[in-house]
């Protein structure tokens, strides 16, 4: 993380949210107050979950171009289904020779698994049983196992990847603490978790569901604790990338809970949707006074910024 300068995120919506999160977090407690951060949320075309692989593989595309254009150090796919179906679409318009700069959230949250798989005795790996909860394009792809069995030698266990649709919307409505949601929240966990009853551990495979983290522990440890009777541990690939990025342990950043304040000039929010809406989701989803995000048109863009484009960092007004 030493060389970052400026770092770019997407998103179908909120969610990659939590992941510049994650990695502000990070870097505030690391003393690097000098990183920029763009982010940009596609909620105008969200969710991704249920649309084609061929739509998925354009918005990546156009969305890339735009972030590529502004020259930063790193693009992280902060959205799974992207990363399940349309890394290739996204190597294709980075810039020429720069591939090295996209980083993606499967790889990272693979190569943690593999660690604590590797944490038991000589004569046996741990068999740990793992429970994917995503989109239901990113459970198809069977991305997270995929990248687990490509070390059959060490992963042992098995894995279960469920598409769940019902969380997104609630999650983008940014009403989490209203009773209505909750209540409707509460009751897709259960049909989810129920599904995953033996899981011990669980990868929140959408950005979008960390913010819902603690409820899903909640249930997982209370009502449904009889499903998970070896208990069940979350896993964010969030958290795995920013270890990965840092070379510190999963725990460590896990452990970090730096305040940072999103509404800085050195973030700059950008939505394709209506930014009021966004706002309101945002600024709940990140517990923070007020998000105040920039509309941006993909709908004619050039790979490169125009003299009259958004400049990278952009002064919220």
């Amino acid at each position: 993380m030493d060389s970052i300068k400026r770092i770019a995120f997407f998103d179908s919506g909120v969610g990659g949210l939590s992941v510049l999160a994650r990695i502000a977090q990070v870097a505030h407690a690391l003393g690097r107050s000098d990183i920029q951060y763009l982010y940009l949320g596609d909620t105008a075309r969200c969710p991704y979950g249920e649309r084609s692989v061929q739509e998925i593989n354009q918005f990546v595309g156009e969305i890339v171009s735009w972030l590529d254009g502004h020259a930063p150090d790193h693009v992280v796919m902060a959205c799974n289904t992207s990363c399940a179906l349309a890394r290739p679409a996204a190597e294709q318009v980075v810039r020429k020779g720069k591939r090295e700069i996209l980083l993606d959230l499967i790889e990272p949250t693979a190569a943690y698994l593999l660690e604590i798989a590797q944490k038991s005795g000589p004569h046996d790996k741990i068999k740990i049983n793992v429970g994917v909860m995503s989109t239901i394009n990113t459970a198809r792809s069977g991305a997270f196992g995929k990248a687990l069995r490509k070390s059959p030698d060490i992963f042992k266990g098995q894995v279960k990847e469920l598409g769940c649709p019902k969380l997104v919307p609630l999650i983008e409505s940014g009403r989490l603490q209203d009773p209505d949601i909750a209540s409707a929240l509460d009751e897709a966990l259960v049909e989810y978790l129920e599904q995953l009853a033996g899981t011990t551990h669980l990868i929140l495979g959408c950005t979008h569901y960390p913010f819902i983290e603690q409820q899903i522990l909640d249930l997982a440890r209370g009502r449904l604790a009889h499903l998970f009777a070896d208990g069940l541990v979350t896993v964010d690939p969030a958290v795995a990338l920013a270890a990965q990025m840092t070379g510190q342990t999963y725990k460590d950043i896990h452990a970090i809970k730096a305040q940072v304040d999103y509404s800085a000039p050195a973030f700059t929010i950008c939505t394709t949707g209506d930014t009021n809406a966004f706002d309101l989701a945002a600024a709940r989803c990140l517990s923070c006074r007020k998000i105040k995000s920039r509309h941006v048109s993909l709908g004619h863009f050039a790979p490169k910024p125009a003299t009259n484009a958004l400049a990278f960092p952009i002064t919220l007004l």
